[in-house]
């Protein structure tokens, strides 16, 4: 069976599980088989795992990004995937899905793009993870999804937590600080007022984003916490607020 060779698998039946995996790699992205495992199938890629993902794949559900022998695979929608989405979920357009649909690859080397999608893949699990353990809610729109808002910037993310009351905020994550002075200045111009999650990689550009938060009009709205850390961070006081002095708090209070 070649990797990315499309075969017949009509005898197979689409099962409920199968359109809550496509519904996921839609709100996401993009999600490795290692995520769907997690999410889907108990924690790992099992041959189960295996054979509903190639299902999927066979019936143009899901595509998968091109990489090498010894890669996860990286799935996002397939045309059949996108028509499913855009009839199961009114409230986009076929035309918005296929906007916030991912994207194939055009080579098979590794690029930064993939690696910071793929990290607010990795964050998606752990929010969806968390909030079924909790019996929460989670709502979350891909910074595609945001980009169709037209909020006068972009985002990585957004999310919402329903435990009683809603709780929501947007989403960056940072490993090149390039862009990080002007940031919180695009917050408080188009978003005066939002909550912020604020993950990076390491302490020293925790350091420096938090400089660049301290000169915002409304520096306690930024949520900043190491990725290492985001392991629970729906609930768990990871991250670090600015309020006068640095503080630890949870999103969810």
């Amino acid at each position: 069976m070649k990797r990315y060779t499309r075969e017949p698998d009509a005898w197979r039946v689409l099962t409920e599980r199968d359109k809550e995996i496509v519904k996921a790699v839609f709100e996401a992205r993009y999600l490795t088989n290692v995520e769907i495992g997690n999410l889907f199938f108990g924690g790992k890629v099992s041959s189960q795992c295996k054979t509903r993902l190639r299902f999927l794949y066979n019936l143009g559900m899901l595509d998968k990004r091109v990489g090498y022998i010894n890669e996860r695979d990286i799935y996002f929608l397939g045309e059949a995937g996108i028509a499913y989405i855009a009839k199961a979920h009114p409230s986009y357009s076929k035309w918005e899905v296929k906007k916030i649909a991912g994207v194939p690859a055009t080579t098979k080397a590794p690029n930064i793009f993939m690696e910071h999608e793929l990290t607010l893949s990795r964050l998606y699990t752990r929010a969806r993870l968390e909030a079924a353990q909790l019996g929460y809610r989670l709502m979350w729109k891909n910074t595609a999804a945001l980009k169709l808002e037209k909020l006068g910037f972009y985002p990585d993310g957004w999310l919402k937590v329903y435990n009683g009351h809603t709780s929501e905020a947007y989403l960056e994550f940072t490993a090149d600080l390039t862009s990080v002075a002007s940031k919180p200045e695009l917050y408080d111009r188009h978003l005066p007022t939002a909550k912020v999650l604020w993950v990076t990689t390491s302490n020293d550009k925790l350091d420096k984003i938090g400089a660049a938060i301290a000169q915002s009009r409304t520096p306690s709205r930024f949520y900043l916490a190491l990725l290492e850390d985001c392991r629970g961070f729906l609930s768990k006081s990871v991250w670090r607020v600015f309020d006068g002095e640095w503080q630890w708090r949870s999103f969810l209070g």
